[in-house]
């Protein structure tokens, strides 16, 4: 018989004023899953859904990592040396997991297509495939969805209700230009 792990979250503001013009600058509410001491869920939230989320550590292995995750979390959105250093749990199929090694390696304040993400796994028909991959990405920031666009140009989807896709192309490139 499988039991279950309990999952840990922790809910916590974090302030991107730095590199933002004054109109854009504002904090963001971050909110994170761990269970058995492995990330599982990274997303950034609006105000509106934060009345539908709530802290709750259920070991102490999972506070640290929750508390290690929302300092990277606070380093990334301030362009400062993001070295992962935390183990995850990702749960997708093979392809989505294929797909989210693929978006790991875009380098941060740039993009690619959807096409060229499907092109790279040696798949040129899957681009609506690679977006729903995007779209299930369960650890925002940590596997970069924000960085794929479509071939026009457009940005696409997004499925983060916390900060737009716009606004993260913009904090990295910003930051990326402020860093060198």
């Amino acid at each position: 018989m499988q039991t279950s792990q309990a999952t840990s979250c922790l809910l916590r503001r974090i302030p991107i004023h730095s590199v933002l013009s004054p109109e854009n600058a504002r904090d963001v509410l971050a909110y994170v899953h761990a269970s058995a001491g492995r990330i599982s869920g990274i997303t950034l939230i609006s105000e509106e859904e934060r009345k539908n989320c709530s802290t709750r550590i259920t070991s102490e292995e999972d506070r640290v990592i929750l508390e290690e995750v929302m300092l990277w979390i606070r380093d990334f959105l301030e362009g400062r040396n993001t070295r992962i250093s935390f183990p995850v749990h990702e749960e997708g199929t093979e392809f989505q997991k294929q797909v989210w090694a693929a978006l790991r390696t875009i380098p941060r304040g740039e993009t690619r297509t959807y096409l060229e993400i499907a092109e790279s796994l040696g798949r040129p028909g899957a681009v609506r495939a690679v977006g729903a991959a995007c779209g299930a990405n369960p650890l925002l920031l940590y596997t970069p969805c924000h960085r794929v666009v479509g071939s026009s140009g457009k940005l696409g989807g997004f499925s983060c209700t916390g900060i737009s896709k716009e606004r993260l192309i913009e904090l990295e490139k910003k930051l990326l230009a402020m860093n060198g």
